[in-house]
């Protein structure tokens, strides 16, 4: 067997003063974030159910006020609330995260974040983060101008020919 007492590595040991500080700033930093996290949920259920009324309410008036329904518009009609409702509740919570503080990321709450995107750098979960902030954004404006579409609210696109 080999020893590799040899290649051992010293590292410099923390004293009590500075293992105290540290702990003492998690647990400070642990608690203002877990306060912070909690008003955050708040808002984005409250966007979720404000969205999801919204969405309730389109679809009340594109139902009744429609002469002819087909399949597909009523599937649209009935999925309006649920895609406006999480919408709404993604939108508010992933900007809350991608304006959350730098230390936000280094406690417990933050690295939950960090673990479910699948990164350990702060930068890399705030791209991530705006990425899909994006995306969301994109589909949420296709399917609020289909709606008003359908809706007959908009006019369709010209066809060329």
């Amino acid at each position: 067997m080999n020893d590799f007492s040899e290649f051992k590595i010293e590292t410099k040991k923390d004293s009590p003063q500075d293992e105290y500080l540290r702990s003492m700033t998690a647990t400070e930093d642990s608690g203002i974030f877990q306060s912070h996290l909690a008003w955050v949920w708040t808002i984005a259920w409250i966007a979720g159910v404000i969205g999801a009324i919204a969405g309730l309410c389109f679809s009340v008036v594109a139902f009744f006020t429609a002469e002819d329904l087909k399949s597909r518009e009523i599937r649209g009609i009935f999925f309006a609330p649920v895609f406006c409702g999480v919408v709404a509740s993604g939108m508010v919570f992933g900007t809350a995260l991608l304006f959350a503080p730098s230390r936000f990321f280094s406690c417990t709450e933050g690295l939950i974040y960090l673990d479910m995107i699948g990164t350990r750098s702060v930068i890399a979960a705030r791209i991530v983060i705006l990425v899909f902030l994006l995306i969301g954004c994109a589909v949420g404006t296709v399917f609020i101008l289909g709606a008003l579409q359908m809706a007959g609210y908009i006019d369709p696109p010209l066809q060329r020919g």
